[in-house]
């Protein structure tokens, strides 16, 4: 009977072994992918910069657009202005 009980032990101990090996990949699988995460989020991080860098400087080439439209308005708008003065100064003439 002292073998059987002894071989019994010997057994949940493989078995627990197995297991423990078991655990013991998973979590270097599970250590693996979180460390891939780590290196993705980080990545992901550097291109949300560049991207809010990228939005700033089309937002300022777009204010600067508005005021180069707008003085080109306020310019053609003088133009005008002096055309009809030279009209009206040919006119009198």
């Amino acid at each position: 009977m002292g073998k059987d009980k002894s071989g019994l032990g010997n057994r949940v101990l493989e078995i627990e072994v197995c297991h423990l090996k078991h655990y013991s990949d998973r979590f270097i699988e599970i250590e693996k992918r979180v460390n891939k995460l780590v290196l993705q989020n980080r990545d992901l991080k550097i291109r949300v910069n560049e991207l809010r860098d990228e939005l700033e400087k089309a937002q300022h080439t777009v204010k600067l657009l508005e005021h180069l439209h707008g003085e080109k308005r306020h310019i053609r708008e003088k133009i005008q202005r002096l055309l009809q003065s030279l009209e009206g100064i040919k006119g009198r003439e």
